[in-house]
């Protein structure tokens, strides 16, 4: 692919402005495709007899197969457009007649009253030329003014088309988004191939450093592919799209892919590969499609990025399914439904029973574990076999270069308190897979909690853009940037949350927070008390938002009105950190220490008090700081994550 591909596209667009026609006959992408790389171009005399023979030839040098036959340069293209101008003799009169209202290039159409002559009409795009209305002898007119309009192009073309080194050297920015493939072919099964087959491409690219892969769960929203590539681009933040189609019959498999460009809504690169229907034939499939698409996007692979590229996850394709039916269900998970969980871990549990040397099902099993709270866990459901921490060692022992693996470990520790070795795990899982949206988001929240928030932000900010669908990551970055004293950014990133319908009360909370430090206070204060109203109850986020009303009323210097939020509170016992903001709202510093003594070690890993105490986001921390017990308490809670006292992370090897 060089500069000759360019100008092939050229002639194309050429080809089409002339006859309104597309020089390739093709009753769908694929068969179109197959046409462009295999049959000749529709000779241009088919629709317009009259046409010189001499343009017919320019079209057919323009579109020639042969790479080496077409013009060699843009400039060559100019002069032969010249010269083909030249040799067309021009008729005395033409007629025009003034249309601006369309934009499009129309077929040739034949004069029904008069069948002594031809009108061949055009509407050149976007020039402002208006229609021009040609008798049968006045084609080589219009042939010869659309020669004037294709040279002017060409000059554009050369004057302001960066060269071949230029463009090939140009990508510098490598998001992509691998859209859900489409499927021709009905049932379940088919469903789960063409679902693996996108969740493996999207896995294989995602371990590539050099590119920046947005998640499985943000993606999934245009399975139906109702909205162009461009369109979804911009919503997803991405510079590149992914899409494929997927057809499965008689025990063969065929997949076409593309790479699409968004701002010219053309193809990068695309191929169609078939082959038998193996976990093998399938996997080799996605390494070659993965390859491809680096390639063509100027990714430098390592050594162990090439070798991830190139692995079989499982020779059983029975177990795959059932991962990737896992995986799905996985990602529909909320804070409010545990469901998809519960129904996850079974599919887990029957993948890894289908082939236990199956290391992504031993890690998807872990992150289903995860969830497992016998407090909450329905009674009817399947009580894990085995234990979070018990599935990650074996995904490690399968696979030690797993991501997934490798976060699941970081997240048990994150829940057991050791910091130093969350850290170490999730800090590997981003170096094998840096695309791995779920690494970023516990290790920036992690960073929030424990005083480094622009740490936080850095890797918050990252998961938010891998995965624009998730609410927490969104959560923990609004209340990054306020820890960081950018409270404009943190109200707009909490109500893009609310638009995005995320897990919307996490998201007023968070709009309150942000209007309340950017003074806005009756807007916060209207806000809280519609959502004290509707909850109904101070557990939960009830009792945090009657602790915001107290901050608020006391930054207006209505502390009368503050206490009577306060005495609620206090009345229904409600958890000790949402006293504790309350309390330093209103300058009673020795209430709130008092408050805030009252918290365990779990409760100080827990995000609110966390994250308050901290950075006293609801209420001027100044007076607490100021008190020898300040000090005291952070370093009880840097203790809480087994950190130093100071808040640094010891240097320590991590327990088997």
């Amino acid at each position: 692919v060089d500069h000759r591909s360019d100008l092939f596209s050229l002639g194309i667009v050429f080809y089409e402005m002339l006859t309104g026609q597309k020089p390739f006959r093709g009753e769908h992408q694929a068969a179109m495709t197959y046409a462009i790389v295999n049959e000749e171009p529709i000779p241009v005399e088919n629709y317009l007899p009259e046409a010189p023979d001499k343009l017919g030839q320019f079209l057919g040098k323009a579109l020639s197969k042969d790479p080496q036959k077409r013009f060699g340069s843009a400039l060559d293209l100019r002069k032969n457009l010249e010269n083909l101008k030249k040799n067309i003799k021009i008729p005395a009169s033409i007629k025009s007649t003034a249309d601006e209202e369309t934009n499009s290039v129309h077929s040739p159409q034949r004069n029904e009253e008069n069948s002594n002559s031809t009108t061949v009409s055009f509407t050149f795009p976007n020039m402002n030329l208006g229609k021009i209305v040609y008798g049968r002898r006045g084609l080589l007119v219009g042939t010869t003014i659309f020669i004037v309009l294709l040279i002017l192009t060409a000059l554009w073309y050369v004057k302001d088309s960066p060269s071949p080194i230029e463009s090939s050297m140009n990508i510098t920015d490598r998001s992509v988004a691998v859209l859900p493939f489409s499927r021709q072919g009905e049932g379940e099964k088919s469903s789960i191939i063409t679902s693996g087959l996108h969740n493996d491409l999207l896995t294989r690219l995602s371990n590539v450093g050099d590119l920046q892969v947005t998640s499985l769960a943000s993606v999934e929203k245009y399975r139906k592919g109702r909205l162009s590539p461009p369109a979804i681009a911009e919503s997803l933040g991405v510079r590149w799209i992914i899409d494929g189609r997927v057809q499965e019959a008689g025990g063969q498999v065929q997949v076409y892919a593309q790479l699409i460009d968004p701002e010219t809504d053309v193809n990068k690169w695309a191929d169609s590969y078939r082959r038998e229907l193996t976990a093998e034939k399938l996997f080799a499939i996605q390494s070659e499609i993965a390859k491809e698409i680096t390639r063509a996007l100027q990714a430098e692979l390592s050594e162990g990025e090439q070798k991830r590229l190139d692995g079989t996850p499982t020779r059983n394709l029975d177990a795959y399914e059932l991962y990737v039916k896992g995986r799905k269900r996985l990602a529909e998970i909320n804070y409010s439904d545990i469901e998809p969980a519960v129904e996850a871990l079974h599919l887990f549990q029957q993948a890894v029973e289908e082939d236990s040397s199956f290391a992504f099902g031993w890690s998807g099993l872990a992150d289903a574990t995860m969830y497992y709270n016998p407090s909450y866990w329905p009674d009817t459901a399947q009580t894990p076999e085995i234990s979070q921490v018990e599935a990650a060692r074996q995904a490690l022992k399968l696979n030690p270069e797993l991501a997934e693996a490798h976060t699941s470990m970081g997240i048990f520790h994150l829940k057991n308190g050791n910091g130093p070795q969350a850290v170490r795990r999730l800090k590997k899982a981003i170096e094998l897979k840096p695309s791995y949206w779920e690494a970023h988001h516990r290790i920036g929240v992690f960073y929030l909690n424990t005083g480094r928030h622009e740490q936080a932000i850095e890797h918050l900010n990252l998961a938010v853009e891998l995965n624009p669908q998730h609410a927490r990551a969104r959560h923990g970055l609004y209340d990054a940037y306020l820890a960081a004293g950018m409270a404009e950014k943190s109200l707009e990133e909490a109500r893009r949350q609310q638009q995005l319908g995320l897990e919307e009360i996490s998201a007023i909370a968070g709009e309150v927070r942000a209007l309340k430090n950017l003074d806005r206070y009756e807007q916060a204060a209207q806000i809280t008390r519609r959502q004290i109203k509707q909850l109904g109850s101070y557990t939960g986020w009830g009792g945090w938002f009657n602790a915001y009303m107290v901050s608020i009323l006391a930054a207006q210097g209505d502390t009368v009105s503050a206490r009577k939020y306060l005495d609620e509170l206090r009345t229904a016992e409600v958890f000790p950190a949402m006293l504790g903001q309350a309390y330093a709202a209103l300058g009673e510093i020795e209430s709130a220490f008092n408050a805030y003594e009252q918290l365990s070690k779990e409760e100080w890993r827990r995000f609110g008090p966390s994250i308050e105490f901290r950075y006293g986001i609801m209420y001027d921390l100044t007076p607490l700081k100021s008190d020898p017990r300040y000090e005291k308490l952070i370093q009880r809670a840097n203790k809480a994550w087994n950190l130093n006292p100071d808040g640094s992370l010891p240097e320590e090897s991590e327990s088997k």
